[in-house]
């Protein structure tokens, strides 16, 4: 057995990932690896509030499209009554993405949209990510929210850093669980 401090190197060298520091963060990934396991561009949800916010989203969603920030937009915030029904449509889209991004503006801590997306992706244990989203102005952060977690100032090497950074420890704990169940002989 490794200790958590020094590389542990599994697979065959085809399939080569190496599992690196002592939250077992994947540092490197064989390109056939990655695609093993799905490290390629996340697919993102984007949280925003539907009354204040939808120039964010748009922002974000161009950005997206033009490279440069490593996800994929495949979902974001609609005009809901949240009932059972359309509670399931959000559920599945959240957990059909990789993570959540939530775009913080000065009325995010009032969005009934917000908090209902950002309660799903804690309760679908989806990593979620609050983005300050007006440098000039005061941007609340959903009520659901810890109150330990921060938000991240909105720059292309910032988030992308930070979608990674998730990617990147949600494929190593997932692997670690594969490796903690018990094999069958």
């Amino acid at each position: 057995m490794a200790s958590a401090s020094t590389n542990l190197e599994v697979g065959p060298k085809r399939n080569q990932a190496i599992f690196d520091g002592p939250h077992g963060l994947v540092t490197s990934l064989h390109p056939f690896a990655a695609r093993r396991y799905n490290v390629g561009r996340p697919n993102v949800f984007v949280s925003f509030d539907l009354d204040h916010d939808q120039d964010l989203c748009d922002r974000l969603e161009e950005q997206a499209t033009q490279g440069g920030l490593g996800f994929d937009v495949t979902g974001r915030s609609e005009r809901r009554r949240f009932r059972v029904a359309e509670y399931a449509s959000v559920r599945h889209a959240i957990r059909s993405a990789d993570q959540v991004i939530v775009l913080c503006g000065e009325h995010t801590s009032a969005s009934a949209e917000v908090f209902a997306e950002v309660r799903i992706a804690q309760e679908e244990h989806k990593p979620y990510l609050l983005v300050w989203g007006r440098r000039e102005r005061m941007c609340t952060k959903p009520e659901c929210a810890g109150p330990n977690e921060g938000m991240y100032g909105w720059t292309r090497p910032i988030l992308r850093e930070q979608v990674v950074l998730a990617s990147r420890k949600v494929a190593a704990e997932a692997k670690a669980a594969e490796l903690r169940r018990p094999t069958r002989s």
